[in-house]
């Protein structure tokens, strides 16, 4: 939605851009009596070659008219008529004076020519719309994580603005110098042989800022992203600033309560009791399939992974984005019953 108060009204621009007159004719019948002028004056100038009597004026002409033209937009046309006849007198009897005024003016105009649209248009900073940086995701993957899942949250996300990382916790392979096939060091093998392509390793996204961290379940996927430092480096420092950690499936209670993240927190995960009793607060079936506590978000699994990913957009954007990006996907959001 675009807010109104940033865009000038009809009033404030019409104060902002003096409408000016069609000048295409003004500028020629100018530039003709010009010429007119210059050669009616011509006589008295110290001459020495035939040739010399017209050259000089076509030249002091042109110029001339390139000078009214050039600044026509910052000059009115009594200014420009003002200047055309001193330029003229002076060029008849004191040509050097005119030549270096001339050099002079158009050096000066081409310094700020540069800055023409702010001149003429006369927009403040407080008018502008200002420009807003895109929420930064970071999406870790892992060997045996979920493929809906990762594609699904990667794929809902972009659609709705965010900037999204995705980054491998796998260790770089080891190059092998009589391997004939090219296969990326951030490329990943899902839990079910789906084969995905990591922007970067996790090690490269220490240095960033997250708005959000979304982990994927799956197995051993969670367990990947359970067993990797660089990954809780990110999760603690986005804990300790506020920011938003969502995990789902496994990766609730494989990652998330593994390393504290869910103390106090209510929270959900795959269905299992393995994971589920782990769990200090579980929220089963009857909790929905997506807990939102706090800037803490959790979900059940494969089939949940849609709203789940519609609820981060919501957290991210706001719920009219989210509407927008279902209403793309043929979804109602949120969901009715």
């Amino acid at each position: 939605m675009i807010n109104s108060t940033t865009m000038p009204s009809s009033s404030s621009s019409s104060s902002c851009k003096r409408a000016r007159p069609t000048h295409t004719t003004t500028t020629t019948t100018t530039t003709v009596l010009a010429f007119l002028l210059v050669l009616l004056f011509s006589p008295s100038l110290p001459t020495t070659h035939a040739s010399e009597r017209l050259g000089r004026p076509l030249s002091r002409t042109l110029s001339f008219s390139f000078l009214l033209h050039y600044h026509y937009l910052y000059m009115t046309t009594t200014r420009c008529s003002i200047l055309f006849i001193t330029m003229l007198c002076l060029s008849t009897f004191l040509p050097r004076t005119t030549t270096t005024i001339t050099a002079f003016l158009l050096r000066s105009s081409s310094s700020y020519s540069t800055l023409r649209p702010t001149h003429h248009r006369h927009f403040s900073s407080a008018s502008a719309p200002a420009a807003t940086l895109p929420k930064k995701v970071l999406v870790p993957i892992a060997d045996g994580s979920e493929e809906i899942e990762s594609v699904t949250i990667i794929d809902v996300l972009v659609r709705a603005g965010a900037a999204v990382t995705v980054a491998s916790v796998m260790p770089s392979p080891a190059s092998s110098p009589s391997s004939t096939t090219h296969v990326s060091k951030h490329q990943v093998t899902c839990s079910r042989g789906v084969k995905l392509v990591a922007d970067k390793g996790i090690d490269d996204c220490l240095g960033e800022e997250w708005d959000l961290i979304a982990c994927p379940g799956g197995l051993p996927g969670a367990e990947h992203l359970r067993d990797s430092a660089p990954l809780l480096a990110l999760l603690t420092k986005q804990q300790a600033s506020n920011k938003l950690i969502a995990a789902i499936c496994a990766s609730p209670a494989m990652v998330l309560q593994t390393h504290g993240f869910l103390k106090g927190k209510a929270s959900t995960c795959f269905p299992a009791e393995r994971f589920t009793s782990t769990l200090e607060d579980y929220k089963g079936r009857e909790g929905g399939a997506v807990v939102v506590d706090g800037k803490v978000v959790t979900s059940q699994g494969p089939g949940t992974t849609m709203l789940f990913s519609l609820t981060l957009v919501e957290v991210l954007f706001g719920m009219d984005k989210a509407k927008d990006v279902a209403g793309g996907l043929l979804i109602e959001y949120p969901a009715v019953g």
